[in-house]
């Protein structure tokens, strides 16, 4: 026998946690509307609910509790409880779609251009497909949503044409099929590398030669739209990732990006530029960090790297991690004074004493950088594993042998405690206390003979945190 779910876990209820303060009160008018809900015993029912929104607590939101408010004269009755909650989320839900169509601008005149195809109405077809034009034209992205809206629209006036019985060409069939393409070489692109990702994490069998195959056809285009040459540029990145012709061009794109795709969509084009840069950046090839802090940049000045106006710390620790790592300490000194009011209260005085730590470092102030890290509160792992690392580092760098013995077991104990880490970046770190505490055991006599033989054990490490700095240290 299944085990019945309590009522605050409830479909019902999880779907209403969802809704905005505005969503409680219209559903509540769309309720009372005979239109949509013939049942008044849903819109008392309702009523009762209201009370306990919009966080419905596990202690008030069970089935008795909620009965009792709602018939307090009548003895629990499962059915009719189970009745009632059926239909109740079933109005949510058509509440959601009557919401989502009416801020949808262009879905409804489509709908009502099929109307007036179908009954022979050309006046009013004329009028709809002008305000359809005007509604699609307003909106605020040309993404491949916006070319698939754009498709319908030519879509209805190529049934017109034909309906009209006139033979008289234009260019709507051309239309038609510029839009579609557009929508679909977007969309396939974007999903052709999500397989191809897939298929490299996974080593899954994915089949993705037909998009390759697009890519042959597409090169002969001579112009193609923006929404199609960039998840098209992303996906040849995948395929050819040493030819930088391709990523340089995706550079040039990115300023632009805001103009064709909503904030989440753009967001995933800046993220994979990022991410291409430190996979290169980890394989060596050191001038893709100027390219990552141009991305940085880029992000910052357009708004991209803010969500609802606020900026992660792990945001700001990567910018100023990889701006630290290009001598850009000025510029880092002014962003940390500048955006540390975007982060989120609880995670500010962490964020910037460990930010300002590391400039100090960078600075080789290793008296201020210590006294910074000594502020940050271990409350996020990598913050908490990036100052031990900078901490030893810094008694590496002062020769301060009773600091690296007292911090490397700590640190070692640490890694083996700590739960939320994958095993690759466990041992990324644990593989950097074990060099720091072989290179500080080493005599100069003994580093300056072995010195190529250990480079090369050193290179062969592999994951390996702070790779560059153990191979200066290993050089100095």
């Amino acid at each position: 026998m299944a085990k019945r779910i309590p009522f605050y876990e409830s479909k019902l209820i999880e779907l209403l946690r969802t809704f905005q303060t505005r969503d409680f009160r219209r559903f509540r008018e769309f309720l009372s509307s005979p239109y949509f809900n013939k049942r008044e015993d849903l819109v008392e029912f309702y009523a009762h609910l209201l009370p306990l929104a919009p966080d419905f607590p596990p202690t008030q939101c069970t089935r008795q509790q909620v009965w009792t408010s709602f018939a307090p004269e009548q003895p629990f009755d499962p059915k009719t409880f189970n009745y009632l909650t059926n239909f109740l989320l079933k109005c949510a839900e058509n509440y959601l779609v009557v919401e989502q169509g009416q801020q949808d601008q262009v879905g409804p005149g489509i709908h009502l251009l099929g109307h007036y195809i179908h009954h022979q109405l050309p006046k009013h077809f004329r009028s709809a497909l002008v305000a359809s034009r005007k509604a699609l034209q307003a909106a605020p992205h040309r993404d491949s949503e916006w070319h698939l809206q754009a498709w319908r629209i030519a879509e209805a006036e190529l049934r017109q044409f034909y309906a009209s019985r006139t033979r008289k060409p234009d260019g709507t069939i051309e239309r038609v099929m510029a839009h579609l393409d557009a929508f679909y070489l977007d969309r396939t692109f974007e999903l052709g590398t999500e397989l191809f990702a897939l298929n490299q994490m996974f080593q899954g069998d994915f089949d993705t030669q037909f998009t390759r195959d697009l890519l042959d056809i597409t090169d002969q285009q001579s112009e193609l739209y923006p929404t199609v040459r960039i998840p098209r540029l992303i996906y040849k990145i995948h395929l050819f990732p040493d030819q930088t012709t391709h990523f340089n061009e995706l550079l040039q794109l990115l300023p632009q990006v805001q103009q064709y795709y909503g904030p989440e969509r753009v967001k995933g084009i800046f993220a994979y530029a990022q991410n291409h840069c430190i996979r290169q950046i980890r394989a060596g090839e050191l001038s893709y960090q100027s390219e990552l802090f141009q991305i940085y940049q880029e992000s910052i000045s357009s708004g991209v790297i803010y969500e609802n106006g606020q900026l992660s710390p792990w945001d700001f620790k990567n910018v100023c991690s990889i701006a630290l790592q290009l001598g850009e300490f000025d510029w880092v000194a002014r962003f940390i004074e500048e955006q540390r009011h975007h982060i989120a209260e609880p995670f500010r005085p962490s964020a910037v004493a460990y930010n300002t730590g590391n400039l100090h470092f960078h600075q080789r102030e290793f008296q201020l950088a210590l006294r910074s890290l000594a502020q940050v509160e271990f409350s996020d792992v990598f913050y908490a594993l990036d100052t031990r690392r900078l901490m030893l580092m810094i008694y590496y760098e002062r020769f301060d042998s009773e600091g690296i013995a007292s911090m490397v077991p700590a640190f070692r104990s640490y890694l083996k405690r700590i739960k939320t880490i994958s095993e690759s970046q466990r041992r990324g770190y644990r593989h950097f206390v074990d060099w720091v505490a072989r290179l500080s055991r080493m005599t100069e006599s003994e580093l300056r003979m072995g010195r190529k033989e250990i480079k090369e054990e050193m290179m062969e490490t592999q994951p390996l945190v702070a790779r560059l700095w153990l191979e200066e240290q290993l050089e100095r």
